[in-house]
Formats: C-alpha cells, structure tokens, sequence
C-alpha cells in the first residue's frame, strides 16, 4: 500500500505540475508572511528593549510628567528619596539639541554621574571612575561612538550644542562605549545641562530602585495615591506593554494579510485536489475493483493534499526566516504580500 500510495502521489505531480507548483508556492508565501511578521516584530521589541535599557538602564519604576513637555519638581523627586522603600533615586534630565549647524535633532541626557553607576551603567563614560567624574563635573560631554563617527567627532573636540535660541559650547571629553551601534547620544552632567537648557529646580524623570524586601505593586498604589496630578508612575514593565500595544495594529493587519495568503494556498490545493480527483474517478473506481476499500481511497486524497501542504509550509517557514531578521530583505516581503493580496482579489 506504502508503494502505491507513492506511485500516485508522483503520478499526480506529473500530471498536474503547474497547479501543483503554484498551491504549494501560495501555502508557502502564506507562511512565510505570518513567520517574517512574528520575527519581524519580535526583533522590533527586542531592540526597543535594548534601546531603553541603554538609556533608562534598570530601574524599577520611573516617575515623570504625563505631558511629554512637562517636568518633575525636585520637591517631589526629595519626597520620593525619603521613602524608606526607595533604595536610589537617580535624577535625569533629557533634552534635545542640535549639534553645531547640523539639522539632526540628538538626545543630550544629564545624570548624576554617581547615581547614574547603579542604575545607567552604559551611559557612564570609557574612563575609569575618578577621570570620568572629574570630566563630567567639569563640564565635559561624552558621545556615543555612533555619533562620533557620524559627525567625525573625537575626543576634545569642540562643539556648540543647540536648543532653541540657547547655545552651549563644550568639549568631548570622550565615548560611552557600553551605547548601540545605532545610538546617538550626548551625556553630561545634569547640573550643567539644567544650567544651559533648564529645566530650572526640576528634572525630566526621577528613575528609582526600590529595596529588596519592597512589593513593587503595593509600593505603586500607595505612592500613586499622594502623587501630584500632573506626574505618573511608570514600572519597568510598562514600556515593552506598551510598545506592544502600539504594534498591534500592524501586527494584526499583516497577519490577516498572511490569512488570506494561506487561505489562497488552502483553495488552490482544494481546487487541485478536486479537479485531479474528478479526471481519476476511473482510476479510482479500478482501484474499488482491485480491493481498495473507500476509506483507503479517501486517506490517499488526503495524502497527497499532505504532500503539497507539508513541503509548502517547510518552504514557507525558511523564506519568512531569511525575510525576517534583515531589514533589507523586507521589501520581498512587501512585494509578495502584494502580489499575493493582488492573487487573492482575481
């Protein structure tokens, strides 16, 4: 039977190539979509993750003003540090500047430098701990290595840092070796940032580290319950929740789009099958004949299906790997996508 069933699954190949080829092609673009969105936006997350640990580093919650322009009064960032639960508190204040004439907007973020060592490990300058306070007491600003290359920067150049109708004029005193490649980012010391760019007797976030015998949850309510209006309290959580709620409407979208795909494939295989089995009622029924029971008869329609949606889906998953992880590669993807929706509507 195992011999048989193979014979007519290779007959049917032969006989009907094209239509073969093309149901398991439509599965195989069908999977590869719905694989290349799921990596595709796990690599997203994943950077947004890396992106903000660099910047945020690891606190356990953040305090900061819900208007995105708005700021946090030191009143409250000394409040918060009495707290017998709150471990550390690092004040931060984060501005965006232009860089000499450069049109670029850059994010400048000013920390306290023996804070920031806690709780912003990779913000802290390549030199060892006195040098680095020394400079960054002294004024001096630290880049990340993707800026200075961008600009052609090195250490103890000079530069004028922009926002708005106010200058500063600086010197890099080095890079912050711990940034992204795609990083670029300026780091000073806060007392110098609030002084040329303000906010005065504020900050931008209060990023703090609670004890170890603290419930982070019953620490938030609480807190919240006596917190300014104007402020929220974010917990480390909170940031990738919410990016992933800001994806999802992409993500659904894509993947109804890889439904339909997949959907196309199911339809053409159904169509191939049933056109193949209507030309072979003779074979079939010859086969009735020599003893195939109908049952049997059944499961070999339903090996062959199996036979193009098997190496379909093998095929689909290897594509939307190789569309997945390289930002250049998903443009074929965009393209299929196309041409399948395109498919779909005939």
């Amino acid at each position: 039977m195992n011999r048989l069933s193979w014979w007519l699954i290779l007959a049917q190949f032969r006989t009907r190539r094209a239509a073969t080829l093309l149901s398991m092609l439509a599965i195989a673009l069908g999977v590869a979509l719905g694989y290349a969105i799921h990596l595709i936006n796990d690599a997203a997350l994943a950077d947004f993750s890396r992106a903000m640990q660099t910047v945020q580093g690891n606190p356990d919650a953040v305090l900061a003003a819900r208007d995105s322009a708005g700021s946090v009064p030191l009143a409250s960032i000394n409040e918060i540090a009495r707290d017998p639960a709150v471990l550390l508190i690092a004040a931060v204040i984060e501005s965006r500047v232009r860089l000499d004439s450069s049109p670029t907007p850059l994010r400048l973020i000013g920390i306290d430098v023996f804070s920031a060592a806690a709780l912003m490990p990779r913000l802290l300058p390549r030199h060892d701990g006195q040098a680095a306070a020394a400079h960054i007491l002294a004024g001096g600003v630290y880049a990340s290595p993707a800026l200075l290359e961008k600009f052609g920067l090195h250490p103890g150049s000079a530069v004028t840092l922009r926002r708005g109708d106010q200058d500063w004029h600086a010197i890099i005193a080095g890079d912050l070796p711990a940034t992204g490649p795609d990083d670029l980012l300026l780091v000073a010391d806060i007392a110098w940032v609030q002084e040329h760019f303000g906010p005065a007797n504020a900050v931008s976030e209060g990023r703090i580290r609670l004890g170890p015998d603290t419930d982070p949850a019953a620490w938030r309510t609480a807190l919240e319950q006596r917190l300014p209006s104007g402020l929220l309290l974010r917990m480390a959580d909170d940031d990738g929740v919410r990016v992933s709620n800001l994806s999802r409407a992409y993500r659904v979208n894509l993947n109804v789009l890889a439904l339909v795909a997949l959907l196309t494939g199911a339809f053409l295989v159904f169509a191939t099958q049933l056109s193949a089995v209507a030309q072979r009622s003779t074979q079939f029924a010859l086969l009735g004949v020599l003893g195939l029971s109908p049952r049997m008869r059944l499961l070999q329609v339903l090996l062959e299906g199996l036979a193009i949606g098997v190496p379909g889906a093998l095929l689909g998953l290897a594509l939307g790997y190789l569309a997945g992880p390289s930002p250049s590669r998903n443009s074929w993807a965009a393209i299929l996508a196309v041409a399948i929706c395109r498919a779909a509507h005939r």
